[in-house]
């Protein structure tokens, strides 16, 4: 008797379920010339622009589609439309989803219009041509990745009144300054010094930025995010304040030209893949740190700070004297990139930071004041 209730109820489920309408399952697509798009409802006439087969150059994306305003352009829409330079967002349309315009290799101008809210992951990764993007005052979310891999962007601006984000030498901060958002990675620039007020480098903020060499972080960074200077492979000297408490998962992957940094012993935590492929990287930190854990579990070499070489003798002539001390001000400015004996060398404190501190200390023990 059981199994025969069992499989009424079961029966009945089944029937129930092939006459429920389709559009109760899932939204139906329409198409509108060139335009495919989604009802998102029918009571506000609003749809959704889910897929573009057009070719044109320059286009102008409608603000609206047989009688229905669009308000968003939905994941993938314009994925790989390779025949488009120029795009105008239409009017009324706030959202802006992940991979909307990804891979449209010949796109050169976007114009964004205020009524945009959000601008999703991916967005215009791979848009290698996009030589800058202006952000209205509307926008209140922005997914960093959305500008990955744009090699020709140098710029991204804001406007002045947008709550959220602010925009300095065309790189996208958040609105007072902690966070470094995303720095374009067509910055011809090969020396970078991150403001003062910076704690938090952004998921992938220096993503596939070719053309640093040097950068030179504050004193208030705290955290390094994801992917923060994934593939900058130019990037030969970075200065981690003492005071970072994280190296985020593939934060350094193949920076092949990094031979070495200074891990402060601030570092409680880094991420997988944090250095791969950094082939010709020696790490240097304090004994029992965080950063030599991490150097033993991945086979990278480690130096503890001061062995090696004579501390202070940066130059490396045998004396300790004032053309030291001259070198780690160069360095602790950004203007002498050390490595190797000699950066190990230059922290003469030994706190994993080359700083004013160390110059004095090696001036003391020029002049036989202090032993170092």
């Amino acid at each position: 008797m059981l199994k025969k209730r069992l499989f009424s109820v079961c029966l009945a489920v089944c029937m129930a379920l092939t006459v429920l309408p389709l559009s109760g399952l899932a939204a139906s697509a329409e198409t509108a010339g060139d335009y495919t798009y989604e009802v998102l409802s029918e009571a506000d006439k609003t749809c959704a622009i889910a897929d573009y087969t057009g070719s044109a150059a320059e286009l102008v994306i409608p603000s609206e589609l047989d009688g229905y305003t669009v308000t968003r352009i939905m994941n993938y829409a314009f994925q790989n439309c390779d025949t488009l330079t120029s795009v105008t967002v239409g009017e009324g349309i706030m959202f802006i989803g992940t991979g909307a315009f990804e891979n449209c290799t010949s796109l050169v101008c976007i114009t964004i219009p205020d009524s945009v809210t959000h601008i999703e992951g991916n967005a215009f990764t791979g848009c290698e041509a996009l030589t800058g993007i202006a952000i209205p005052d509307s926008v209140i979310s922005i997914v960093s990745s959305a500008f990955w891999k744009c090699e020709s962007l140098t710029s991204i601006s804001v406007a002045k009144d947008n709550p959220k984000y602010a925009s300095e030498n065309g790189v996208l901060f958040d609105k007072d300054k902690t966070e470094l958002v995303a720095y374009p990675a067509g910055k011809s620039d090969a020396e970078y010094r991150i403001p003062e007020s910076v704690t938090r480098i952004g998921l992938g903020a220096f993503y596939l930025c070719a053309s640093l060499t040097g950068i030179t972080m504050g004193d208030r960074v705290t955290d390094i995010d994801a992917y923060a200077f994934y593939w900058c492979e130019s990037l030969t000297n970075i200065t981690l304040p003492n005071g970072v408490t994280s190296i985020g998962f593939s934060a350094f992957y193949r920076c092949g030209s990094l031979t070495s940094i200074v891990i402060p012993d601030s570092v409680t935590s880094i991420g997988e893949w944090a250095f791969r492929d950094c082939d010709a990287l020696t790490l240097y930190g304090c004994p029992g740190s965080c950063a030599e854990t991490y150097a033993a579990e991945n086979d990278i070499p480690f130096v503890i700070l001061g062995s090696g070489a004579a501390s202070g003798d940066v130059n490396g002539d045998g004396d300790v004297d004032a053309v030291d001390a001259r070198w780690v001000l160069q360095a602790a400015a950004g203007i002498r990139p050390l490595e190797g004996s000699a950066l190990a060398a230059a922290d003469a404190n030994g706190d994993g930071t080359v700083d004013a501190v160390d110059a004095r200390w090696i001036l003391q023990a020029a002049a036989d004041i202090r032993t170092l």
